[in-house]
Parts: structure tokens; C-alpha cells; sequence
């Protein structure tokens, strides 16, 4: 029996809001050789992700920062080592964040 292709089997947390700073998720792979140094991780647009900081082959922790702009809905995560690429398929999911009221006007009235 020989392994499959590389990928993720899982994310946690699986999802954050619009706005999120360094918010730590951790990345379990499967047939994967993540390497310290080596390895970096893709959310997408308007998700930044730093560096990656790696377990053993198959777990790594990355810290990302989800833009205020970025479009609320799952994202494919994929981490790369070298040649190789193991994703999860809209392993991610962006939430819209809440509403904040910021200014009314006028602030006085009957």
C-alpha cells in the first residue's frame, strides 16, 4: 500500500473574523513533510500568513491576520514545502465582522 498525495486534514481553529490579528491556527497534514524554516502557508487574498513554526512533518502552527477587506466565505489553505503542496479545499472560513457603531449623528435630540 503506498501513501496518497500530500494535504490537510485539518485546521483549527476552521474559521475567523474580518479584522482578525495574529490569530494562531494550527495545521494537521497528512502524508505531508512540513520543515521548519521551509514550509509557508496560503489563506488566500487579503490573509497574511507569518512564518511557520513546525511540530514534525505532519503539524505546524502559523499566525495569520485576516484583512478587514477580505471577502467573508471558506478559502483553500495550502501549505508548501519545497515542491510539495497539500490543501484543503475551503478548509477556512471568513467571517463578516460584527457591525460597530462608530458615529451618530446628530448625537442630541428630543
Amino acid at each position: 500500500m503506498t501513501a496518497g498525495p500530500a494535504a490537510i486534514s485539518s485546521l483549527n481553529p476552521t474559521s475567523g473574523p474580518q479584522g482578525a490579528n495574529n490569530l494562531s491556527v494550527v495545521i494537521v497534514g497528512a502524508n505531508t513533510n512540513f520543515v521548519n524554516g521551509t514550509t509557508t502557508v496560503s489563506f488566500g487574498q487579503n490573509i497574511t500568513a507569518g512564518p511557520v513554526t513546525v511540530t514534525d512533518a505532519t503539524y505546524a502552527t502559523v499566525s495569520i491576520n485576516i484583512s478587514s477587506t477580505a471577502t467573508p466565505g471558506p478559502v483553500t489553505v495550502t501549505a508548501t514545502t519545497g515542491g510539495e503542496n497539500a490543501s484543503i479545499v475551503n478548509g477556512f472560513t471568513v467571517n463578516a465582522a460584527t457591525p460597530v457603531i462608530s458615529l451618530v449623528n446628530p448625537n442630541t435630540g428630543a
